[in-house]
């Protein structure tokens, strides 16, 4: 179920939990209005109608939290994909200035093989993240294997090996983040809570309702609530989703390889 809702659009989602949190306000205000005397119908609508600030306050904290865990994650994720397009593009030109014009090749062809297998093999396993078995693992090793064996062939360090090995070891160290980020997912106790706090608030508003003879502002809170677990859901996956990282800057390095 979690899967299927960390994949749907974005725009299925908020029209089912508009549905979901509707039924709810509708469901708490038919049940007052038919089930109860009018005294206490009217007793019940106040009460519900002071709890309504209390349960929005908590709804807001605990959306806002949530939102600014998924916001960090993702923000942290572009930063790592940026750096490795950073380092890729140092290490291109560390290499380009050896003499040693093959082994330059060498390391630009396989530095190329390695991009585009981050960007396009291995995208279905950072969206899942699963990150144990990246199909630009093989790449990723050829590339240091060449590096190191042309910034030290035969035991004799080139003058632009310090360079070359420096950018290399960047590029691991922001490859490692990227694939630490792609493994973030909020816990399913605080996805719980947001959803449980917008029922409650539903359930209220519905209530408070009982007395209104069109309860416009009641669908209106749906909508609301529905639009924030919408968003928590979506940024919970930081590289899917109309708000996630973005791994244009390694396709553009690999592209400027071509």
């Amino acid at each position: 179920m979690r899967e299927f809702f960390q994949t749907a659009p974005w725009w299925l989602l908020v029209l089912i939990w508009f549905g979901i949190f509707g039924a709810l306000s509708f469901a708490a205000r038919y049940v007052v209005r038919h089930f109860s005397p009018a005294g206490h119908r009217r007793g019940l609508a106040d009460y519900a109608g002071k709890l309504l600030s209390p349960l929005g306050s908590t709804f807001a904290f605990l959306t806002g939290f949530a939102a600014t865990m998924t916001w960090s994650a993702i923000n942290a994720g572009q930063e790592a994909v940026d750096l490795q397009a950073t380092s890729a593009q140092q290490l291109v030109w560390a290499t380009k200035s050896i003499s040693d014009k093959a082994g330059a090749a060498e390391i630009l062809t396989n530095l190329r093989s390695f991009l585009n297998s981050e960007v396009n093999p291995d995208y279905p396993y950072l969206v899942d993240g699963t990150v144990t078995a990246l199909p630009s693992a093989v790449a990723y090793d050829t590339l240091q294997h060449s590096v190191h064996n042309i910034a030290f062939l035969s035991g004799t360090t080139v003058p632009e090996a310090g360079a070359i090995t420096s950018a290399a070891a960047a590029l691991t160290a922001a490859q490692a983040k990227t694939t630490a980020v792609a493994q973030r997912s909020l816990p399913g106790l605080l996805i719980g809570l947001v959803i449980a706090s917008g029922a409650l608030v539903s359930l209220a508003m519905g209530t408070s309702s009982a007395e209104v003879y069109r309860p416009y502002l009641m669908y209106g809170w749906a909508f609301v609530s529905a639009i924030a677990v919408t968003l928590i859901i979506t940024l919970d996956v930081p590289f899917s989703g109309p708000i996630a990282v973005s791994l244009a800057p390694l396709a553009q390095v690999a592209e400027s390889l071509a």
